[in-house]
């Protein structure tokens, strides 16, 4: 372009664009208004650019950090509810478990005292006694009886 038209170009490279910067550019061009001034700013993801491209460019790239951001933290917060969904269901598992466990070994304890009672040649009242509440309980349970 310089070569083309002869026209001197200046050439104010920045780094950061300050308040103060923007002020003096401004004045710069107010007395200069027959000189062209270019500004080129510069940054890691951007490399060098004119200036109002440098803020197209990164008002692009905080947008687009931003929306990263925001779906990173959705992504975590549902990692976070799935982890305590998984926690809670594994600790219903556990409390059934348990339950089914102690409703096992009560089940257990009352069919080897009903075998015991049945096995003995004469039951007194009290066994006779104990041994209907015992098949009224497996009934209750679910089990059906097959004594007497």
């Amino acid at each position: 372009e310089v070569v083309k038209t002869g026209e001197k170009i200046f050439i104010e490279v920045k780094g950061i664009i300050t308040p103060e910067f923007e002020l003096r550019a401004k004045l710069w061009k107010y007395q200069n208004q027959d000189k062209r001034l270019l500004i080129i700013a510069w940054s890691k993801k951007t490399g060098w650019l004119p200036l109002d491209e440098y803020r197209k460019a990164r008002k692009q790239i905080m947008k687009e950090e931003l929306e990263a951001r925001v779906l990173r933290k959705q992504q975590e917060q549902k990692e976070k509810e799935e982890r305590a969904a998984k926690r809670e269901a594994d600790k219903i598992a556990r409390q059934e478990r348990l339950a089914k466990e102690k409703h096992d070994n009560a089940v257990n304890r009352l069919v080897t005292r009903k075998n015991e009672l049945l096995s003995k040649d004469k039951l007194t009242k009290k066994e006779r006694e104990r041994l209907e509440q015992i098949d009224v309980l497996l009934a209750e349970l679910g089990y059906g009886t097959d004594s007497n």
